[in-house]
């Protein structure tokens, strides 16, 4: 059984189609081999992101976790949701990963509308995931995930 298939047999009631809330999305054009999960569904008892994409590509996993915000972004509140989201994709990570695979992390913002302090004060913070400090990054809606990929 794949990693994908894995997630998709164990967490099959929180598998969504596409990365959006309220206008605002990432686009997941020429992603393959992906499975999404929606934050609120996998963890109900805390605050999560929006969105929680495992990648299978070329031997490693990608793992994604996303904040989408249409409105004020409050760092203080996005940050304990990307930290608490990062903490539920490591437990899933581990009960599908038979650790054959490389791990790559991306902790994402997207924003229909930044304002220069807000997103200064969240390439500040660090999302720590697998005992590494990550920055977080913050975009604008609709960016395409393979853009940030390879750019990072």
């Amino acid at each position: 059984m794949s990693f994908i298939e894995c997630i998709r047999e164990r967490f099959g009631n929180s598998v969504i189609k596409h990365c959006k809330e309220k206008g605002c999305n990432l686009n997941l054009e020429n992603i393959r081999n992906h499975i999404i999960l929606k934050g609120e569904k996998i963890c109900r008892n805390r605050k999560i992101c929006d969105c929680i994409i495992f990648i299978e590509r070329n031997g490693k996993i990608i793992v994604v976790i996303v904040e989408l915000k249409s409105r004020t972004v409050h760092v203080n509140e996005v940050v304990e949701k990307l930290q608490n989201a990062s903490q539920v994709a490591l437990k899933i990570l581990n009960s599908c990963n038979s650790g054959n695979y490389k791990i790559d992390f991306f902790p994402i913002v997207l924003a229909k509308k930044w304002r220069n302090i807000e997103s200064r004060r969240l390439t500040d913070e660090r999302i720590k995931f697998r005992n590494r400090n990550y920055l977080i990054l913050p975009k604008s809606c609709g960016t395409p995930l393979n853009q940030i990929l390879n750019n990072s």
